[in-house]
């Protein structure tokens, strides 16, 4: 059995936050999921996070993919490291690593891990060049008695690397040397923050591109660790892709263009635009400057165009939205063109109602569709109406006052050649 032991009770108080130093994210992902991440691809069975007072945050983060244990005050490794033995067995190995590395990967656990087993050592250092650090390999039971010689006292005054030098002659130790230290690389302060987030974001995007996304400008382009991207995707500059996005083949996406938590099917386009929460179906077009988000849909070979928001809707095949409309809290068929300037009028300022429109129907430019509202198949909207009933089947609604004209009138109101 193969235990790690997170050491992640740390504050983040150099990072400028109230925040535990682990919770803090790059790339809107909290650093110490990296961690776990890495690990549940490791030679790792079981992984134990010791947290402090801000318990609950971390808890929040990684639900329960790890056991957890409090440290309430910030002694010495050795006393975090007491405060989790609780949850070793005798016969078992154990990694020790901080909760601050997001760089490191499954691939460096592993190698120190057989490092360890194959050497048969008591005790495996990690190391950079001359330098130790705080990744360490111990065999349980060594492990375990080293701690119980820890009194309450020395917890506050000997390291790790103190105990087991101390112990030298009774045990075999042995070392690790880290090939690459970018991997390693702790987050102290903002700096550090903003050097392993550009890793991170280049390692993302190397990734993707290598898997066959062509990345126009990747210096401008910021991925998420979570999004999928499929294969002859292009992904233009100043592109944003957050959280559990993912994306399939052949869609174009960007330039300018920030996706959060939503699904674009294949040859779809979405250019200059803002979706969040949502999907967008195989070879529809979004943007430019178009905004999705609650749970829309739209569907296929759908055309969403400049200044649109569409919003806990969704919408059927072939239906065109072009410009400058608003669909809030609506369900619409196939086939439907909105004119320029609609409006789905869905708040009362108490209560937000629904609107359902059938397959091919026309609403014309500048119209208000008043909810809760039913507007029926292959029914006709004249621009300029506002409708406040439903719509049968077929029919021509047309809700605006009649014009009238007055010749000459203008010169009252100041028009004069």
């Amino acid at each position: 059995m193969n235990y790690a032991i997170v050491l992640a009770a740390e504050k983040g108080s150099r990072l400028n936050t109230e925040l535990p130093k682990c919770a803090v994210s790059l790339l809107k992902k909290p650093m110490i999921e990296y961690v776990v991440d890495a690990l549940k691809k490791s030679m790792v069975n079981q992984v134990i996070c010791v947290v402090g007072q801000e318990k609950e945050i971390l808890q929040d983060i990684l639900k329960n993919q790890v056991e957890y244990v409090v440290q309430n005050e910030p002694f010495s490794m050795i006393h975090a490291l007491k405060c989790a033995s609780s949850f070793l067995k005798e016969d078992g190995h154990t990694l020790i690593l901080p909760g601050d590395v997001p760089l490191v990967d499954e691939e460096i656990l592993n190698q120190m891990i057989s490092t360890h087993l194959n050497e048969n050592n008591d005790v495996t250092i990690g190391k950079i060049k001359e330098e130790t650090t705080d990744f360490y390999c111990i065999r349980n039971n060594i492990f375990l008695s080293v701690l119980e010689q820890c009194s309450s006292e020395e917890k506050k005054e000997y390291g790790m690397t103190d105990i087991l030098l101390a112990l030298e002659e009774k045990i075999k130790i042995g070392f690790f040397t880290f090939k690459d230290s970018i991997n390693l690389s702790s987050v102290n302060d903002l700096y550090d923050l903003s050097c392993v987030e550009e890793e991170v974001r280049k390692t993302i995007l190397k990734k993707h591109i290598l898997n066959g996304v062509r990345i126009i400008n990747p210096n401008s382009t910021t991925i998420a660790s979570q999004v999928e991207i499929g294969a002859g995707t292009v992904i233009y500059s100043g592109c944003n892709l957050w959280g559990e996005t993912k994306i399939g083949k052949n869609s174009t996406i960007g330039p300018n263009t920030t996706l959060e938590n939503s699904i674009i099917e294949d040859n779809a386009t979405c250019i200059q635009s803002v979706v969040s929460d949502s999907k967008i179906c195989s070879n529809a077009t979004v943007g430019p400057f178009a905004h999705i988000r609650m749970n829309s849909i739209i569907g296929e070979k759908d055309r969403i165009g400049n200044f649109v928001e569409i919003k806990n809707s969704v919408l059927g095949t072939k239906t065109n939205v072009a410009h400058l409309t608003y669909i809030g809290d609506t369900t619409c068929g196939d086939h439907v063109n909105w004119g320029c300037g609609c409006v789905t009028v869905n708040y009362d300022g108490k209560n937000k109602y629904r609107t359902t429109i059938g397959n091919d129907v026309f609403i014309g430019c500048n119209s208000n569709l008043i909810a809760p509202i039913n507007i029926e198949d292959e029914s006709f909207i004249a621009a300029g109406s506002t409708i406040t009933s439903d719509v049968e089947e077929g029919a021509f609604a047309i809700a605006r006052a009649k014009q009238v004209t007055k010749p000459g009138y203008a010169s009252k109101y100041g028009f004069k050649k």
